[in-house]
């Protein structure tokens, strides 16, 4: 099987590259975001012969979400949850749930339609190694992706902003078993391409690569996560970085035009928006030697999609997307 590049890890010394050109599915899906969006200084990067296309996913409802937006309101609800460690929280039920109703709106009621043939143009899913990314990854498009030969990759630079210990990645060896255990549940083959792909890809990070403040390779001092322990909270500054890098990454990638499931900190800092995505809202936009450009939200007319939260937020641009 062919190897393929992790944002944030050391690339496998061999790849086969994979180029293939990207086009908007459909006439009127897309709306152009009217919020927050700034044009961003020019990167030493490849994407200047051939922009890359993107899609960045929020993950679903999180057990920690329900909290979060609910209060004490959401309290018996969270008391239902099966699954409430505090680290690395999972999808909620209702997470689960929406996740699922939306792929089937996408890919039919099996899951295994590419009824819009997205994946005869998105070659690749990157994945926030954490679990409810993992977890939004395999309900959306891990059956689909199994029958179509879709890898997904690992992409920790990706990872939530920690503001909690839920934002915190599981040790290695856990997103591993995690990836296996919901492949299991989704009787997916643990042999299928986005199942291998995400395995060896994990593999590659470090088994306290969310702990470690050295890693990934300590060379310029970037981590994956910043030093102060579980509860300790990630500056924006330190996001913008891991920005910077995942863009440089995105941009170096074998791949014209993949999907990127992240979180909401991500999808903000990345795009510099000043309204924060709904759970499962997409974001799609094109990536150049200029940075972000043509940055675009799926429409809800286009399979229900979400759109954003109500309330605005301040704009989180970072100093790398400020025009010199």
């Amino acid at each position: 099987d062919t190897e393929h590049p992790i944002p944030g890890a050391v690339p496998p010394t061999s790849m086969v590259a994979a180029r293939l050109k990207f086009f908007v599915v459909c006439a009127g899906v897309i709306v152009t975001v009217a919020h927050g969006f700034r044009p961003q200084a020019q990167l030493s990067t490849n994407c200047a012969d051939t922009p890359k296309k993107f899609i960045f996913v929020r993950h679903g409802e999180s057990v920690n979400n329900i909290m979060s937006k609910e209060g004490y309101k959401g309290l018996p609800r969270y008391l239902k949850e099966p699954n409430k460690e505090p680290q690395d929280t999972v999808l909620s039920t209702r997470g689960t749930e929406e996740a699922m109703t939306l792929a089937k709106g996408l890919f039919g009621e099996n899951r295994v339609e590419d009824k819009y043939q997205l994946f005869n143009e998105y070659k690749a899913v990157y994945v926030s190694p954490l679990r409810r990314t993992q977890g939004t990854a395999f309900e959306l498009f891990g059956m689909v992706a199994a029958k179509k030969g879709i890898p997904f990759v690992s992409a920790p630079w990706a990872h939530e902003q920690r503001k909690s210990i839920s934002d915190v990645g599981s040790k290695k060896s856990k997103l591993v078993n995690y990836a296996h255990y919901y492949a299991n549940e989704l009787k997916i083959d643990n042999r299928s391409k986005p199942v291998q792909s995400l395995v060896e890809s994990l593999h590659q990070l470090a088994e306290d690569w969310s702990t470690n403040a050295d890693q990934p390779d300590g060379e310029d001092q970037l981590s994956y996560y910043p030093a102060g322990g579980f509860f300790s909270q990630e500056s924006a500054a330190h996001v913008c970085n891991r920005m910077e890098r995942l863009q440089k990454e995105l941009c170096e990638s074998t791949y014209d035009a993949a999907f990127v499931v992240c979180h909401s900190a991500v999808i903000r800092h990345m795009f510099a928006l000043n309204r924060k995505p709904a759970n499962l809202a997409m974001i799609g936009a094109e990536l150049t030697d200029k940075g972000w450009q043509k940055v675009k939200l799926m429409s809800e007319t286009y399979a229900e999609l979400p759109g954003y939260e109500t309330e605005e937020q301040a704009v989180e641009q970072c100093a790398y997307q400020k025009n010199n």
